[in-house]
């Protein structure tokens, strides 16, 4: 609860560093979504391969570079993040939960490439 009260906060609940997540909105992603988010972004030239162990260096590399070999190494643009709006609205902010015995504390300040 404090970290949800507290992006909303500071960035907003109009911004998405500030939007809390339900399920209604979780729930509407598609198993065809996650698909091609992951042939968007997850690619060989979008990682970092280590390989450890006992072996012959170059024989390796030719290995890896043929298994490779037919995935396509460009990319459409990716989208710029969205910049965190709003102004410091410096000041004390309390949420109440009365069913907890916790308290938790949050100080922090507007961030997110300004």
């Amino acid at each position: 609860m404090a970290e949800r009260e507290f992006a909303g906060v500071v960035y907003g609940k109009d911004s998405p560093y500030g939007w809390d997540m339900q399920y209604a909105t979780v729930n509407r992603i598609t198993r065809a979504d996650l698909q091609d988010f992951y042939k968007r972004y997850f690619f060989p030239a979008n990682i970092v391969l280590g390989v450890w162990g006992d072996f012959d260096t170059a024989g390796m590399k030719a290995k890896i570079e043929k298994l490779f070999s037919d995935f396509a190494v460009e990319q459409p643009p990716v989208p710029e993040f969205p910049k965190a709006g709003g102004q410091a609205a410096p000041g004390t902010y309390l949420a109440v939960k009365k069913d907890v015995k916790q308290t938790f504390f949050s100080i922090g300040q507007l961030g997110g490439g300004i």
